[in-house]
C-alpha cells in the first residue's frame, strides 16, 4: 500500500489497532521508516518489488 493509505489507517480509520495484523504489509514511501514485525517500509519501485515477490 502507499504511504497515504497507511497514514490514513493509522491516524483516522483504526488508530488503536492494525486491521491487517494477520498479514505482512508493505508500505511504499520515499522516506525512511523503521520496519515493524508485520509492517515493512520500502522505497523500491512497486513494479520491481512485485516481480521480486513473484520470483
Amino acid at each position: 500500500m502507499g504511504w497515504n493509505t497507511y497514514h490514513q489507517i493509522v491516524t483516522e480509520l483504526s488508530p488503536k489497532m492494525w486491521v491487517y495484523d494477520n498479514l505482512i504489509t508493505h508500505v511504499f514511501t520515499h522516506k525512511y521508516y523503521e520496519n515493524g514485525a508485520k509492517i515493512k517500509f520500502t522505497n523500491d519501485d512497486a513494479y520491481d518489488f512485485l516481480n521480486l515477490l513473484k520470483s
